[in-house]
């Protein structure tokens, strides 16, 4: 995989070694959904790996920010709801997708039916060392990494 993300990125492309947003299943029952956001590392591949009944789309606003330029005049526009920048992907079951998250804002609209929206999320860096924040990764899989970190941390102090 590394071989091929570098060969199509142009560029050396590595595995996130972070320990809890290298790889990922996520499972979204009805209701549920992703936030607007951007990704800690420049690449990011998913394997959707059920069908929904309904919702569950992917949106997103490709490089609406750059290394050089945090946009936050466009970035507080999509916030706000106006959506002339937005882009819906509506994956099917077995569709691989690769994507620059840090750079594009991105969500997942709300599931809707019974069958759960199930995607492998697996993250890449052209950094060698990428490591997210203690912070975000609390945020993101809940009060058990804080209990895990205090017993055996991971991140930097």
């Amino acid at each position: 995989m590394l071989d091929f993300l570098s060969r199509v990125a142009e560029r050396p492309i590595y595995r996130n070694q972070d320990p809890y947003q290298s790889l990922n299943v996520s499972v979204m029952n009805q209701g549920g959904c992703q936030q607007w956001h951007f990704d800690s590392g420049d690449m990011v591949v998913t394997l959707l790996l059920q069908e929904l009944e309904g919702g569950g789309i992917f949106e997103y606003v490709p490089s609406i920010r750059s290394p050089t330029n945090e946009s936050f005049d466009s970035v507080q526009r999509v916030l706000e709801g106006h959506r002339e920048q937005v882009v819906q992907n509506r994956l099917q079951a077995g569709t691989l997708s690769l994507f620059r998250g840090h750079y594009s804002l991105h969500r997942v609209t709300s599931v809707e039916g019974t069958r759960p929206r199930l995607q492998a999320i697996m993250g890449y860096s052209t950094k060698p060392d990428l490591l997210g924040s203690k912070a975000s990764s609390i945020l993101h899989y809940g009060p058990r990494v804080a209990e895990i970190e205090n017993s055996n941390p991971r991140y930097p102090a």
